[in-house]
């Protein structure tokens, strides 16, 4: 089960709250165990008797953090046992968190590692969407949620969607309101969720029973008041604990298939993003370097010896062994010899996230540039232009009656085939788009980060002046060949195979494949790492603290292996080409892998 939710919506809280209604029959049986806490869990709060500040907490040493923060911050694995029912239950970070000022860069981080922890898994039972039941509107934290979730599962994951309610007590588990307002957030996006039918997939439950078990351990005196209302919420909340429980059992698992398959498409467009346009600029240069030495042989047949051969420009990716901040704005960035050379903003960073950097302050603005921390990247690698020599001509073919014919064709191919690859890409990117657009639950109006990433070049370029009108002019070109690719692609189908099978195809380009299949093993570490996180810190520490109490759980998960850090982890590669045509004129042909 995926719990998701805004910050502070009392996921964390909620597991504990959960874990203690599966586990004991009354609230008077959890007092004297002691109660739960997968996850520590604090509270400040003003003593009754001596009227104090005081901070009280589960196991002596957590410390609460600040009101509206997230308390996770990384998705973790917690397992446990209800009577016969083994329970994985994934706790995450909360998204829009109050810490996160500006871009929200760190949910997108979020997101992903969410995503990543999930491919460690086949199906899902259950997709949980935490929501404060006392919400009286649709405020724009709350639609921001939501998008974010909805956006990144797929359509036939919609049955598999629960809402938990929490704080219900203060609506007295009938949270009439909140209910429409989701209701509304639903029908206007038309989603296929129904919230008005006889048994809506909503469920109440109250998670200061929680805070209650904290300040019991504690001794902190209680009242009657104190004692009732604890017991009725207590009461409540274990009767929707069996309710969810018999609904998630009456569902059917949901495979993860298409969830894995969009945030892999959503991913290699971002990777793609980054990597294509500098590899479309080396390679425009280089056709550019072609059409001149091609009138140079035609001009001076004489020269054809000397001319036989061409500088191409080639990007690679090095490890820098460190992370830089670099920041990517426009204004930070300054044209070198003819490349457009962005700002380190921190070298060597320390800190283990992007808004922890010492350079960030805690507004979310850059110290040293003075740009949001949305225009920051967190880089691990360092591009290099490099050069080398390509001969148009074979020794043997020097000096030949023909040599001239042979060297104009030389050049004449190695322009198409520049163009040809630049087609596959674009082409690639826009049915990967087409795919996300069709699978996910709600489809977001955004771009897709390679037309951000083209337009943020364009506008670095435009700096530049008259030193970079062809790059500028080039790079608009692309951009409005994009966009029609992107239109075409619209009423095209794809399924989950056809996206690996595309991603594989890009491998296979035979000037810049090796480039991308390099950049896409970062991602395959980055998800082991997670996966690893997650369980390490998670399940490992409520292993020994609660399972070690009770009986050891038993059954069998639905984990899948980790992936090994091959890059070849979708299956074999295709042997149908991808269809292509030369720059800077790109028909629109049908996509040559369409669902029946």
């Amino acid at each position: 089960m995926l719990l998701v939710g805004d910050s502070g919506v009392g996921k964390s809280t909620w597991i504990n709250a959960f874990h203690n209604y599966c586990e004991f029959s009354s609230l008077k049986e959890a007092e004297q165990a002691g109660g739960l806490f997968p996850i520590p869990h604090g509270l400040k709060l003003i003593h009754p008797v001596t009227k104090e500040i005081i901070t009280v907490s589960s196991d002596g040493n957590f410390e609460p953090g600040k009101t509206g923060e997230s308390v996770t911050v990384f998705p973790m694995e917690y397992e446990f046992k209800h009577e016969c029912t083994q329970i994985n239950m994934i706790d995450t970070p909360g998204l829009n968190d109050t810490k996160n000022t500006y871009g929200n860069d760190v949910d997108k981080e979020h997101i992903n590692n969410i995503l990543r922890l999930l491919s460690s898994y086949d199906e899902i039972h259950a997709i949980f969407i935490l929501v404060r039941a006392c919400e009286v509107r649709l405020t724009q934290s709350l639609k921001y949620t939501l998008t974010e979730i909805l956006r990144r599962i797929d359509t036939d994951a919609r049955n598999n969607v629960i809402f938990i309610f929490t704080c219900a007590s203060t609506n007295n588990f009938k949270p009439d309101e909140t209910q429409l307002l989701l209701h509304e957030f639903l029908s206007d996006n038309d989603l296929p969720i129904s919230l008005t039918s006889e048994t809506p997939p909503i469920f109440c439950f109250e998670n200061n029973v929680v805070d209650y078990l904290v300040k019991y351990n504690n001794g902190i005196p209680r009242t009657d008041d104190d004692i009732r209302m604890a017991s009725e919420n207590w009461e409540k909340s274990r009767e929707s604990t069996k309710a969810v429980l018999d609904h998630i059992c009456s569902l059917k698992p949901h495979s993860l298939a298409s969830i894995h398959a969009i945030y892999s498409a959503e991913h290699t467009i971002g990777v793609v993003s980054k990597l294509v346009l500098e590899i479309l600029l080396c390679m425009f240069k280089h056709v550019d370097d072609l059409e001149a030495t091609k009138r140079r042989l035609t001009d001076n047949p004489a020269d054809v010896a000397r001319e036989a051969s061409v500088v191409e420009n080639k990007v690679r990716h090095k490890r820098l062994g460190h992370v830089n901040v670099v920041c990517q704005n426009a204004k930070c960035c300054k044209l070198v010899n003819g490349e457009i050379v962005h700002k380190i903003c921190c070298e060597k960073c320390s800190s283990k996230w992007l808004y922890l950097c010492s350079k960030i302050d805690w507004k979310g603005t850059c110290k040293v540039c003075g740009c949001a921390k949305s225009k920051h990247d967190w880089t691990k690698t360092k591009t290099e232009i490099v050069s080398e020599t390509v001969f148009l001509l074979n020794d043997s073919d020097r000096g030949t009656q023909n040599e001239i014919n042979i060297a104009i064709a030389a050049c004449e191919n190695r322009v198409e085939e520049c163009n040809e690859e630049t087609g596959k890409m674009l082409r690639t990117c826009a049915k990967l788009n087409s795919f996300v657009r069709q699978k996910a639950l709600l489809v977001s109006s955004d771009t897709d980060e390679l037309e951000k990433s083209l337009q943020s070049k364009i506008e670095m370029y435009k700096t530049g002046g008259e030193r970079t009108a062809r790059e500028l002019e080039y790079l608009e070109q692309i951009q409005d060949q994009y966009e029609k690719i992107l239109v075409h692609e619209k009423i095209n189908r794809y399924r989950e195979c056809d996206v690996y099978e595309q991603i594989q195809q890009l491998y296979t380009l035979p000037m810049k494949g090796s480039d991308l299949r390099t950049a896409m093993k970062e991602e395959d570490i980055a998800t082991i790492e997670v996966i690893r996180e997650g369980r390490r810190t998670g399940v490992v520490r409520v292993l020994s603290k609660i399972i070690g109490k009770k009986e050891k759980a038993a059954g069998s998960t639905h984990r899948r292996k980790l992936p090994p850090i091959t890059g070849d982890d979708h299956g074999p590669v295709p042997s149908a080409p991808l269809p292509s045509s030369p720059l800077p004129s790109l028909p629109l042909p049908s996509p040559s892998l369409t669902s029946p």
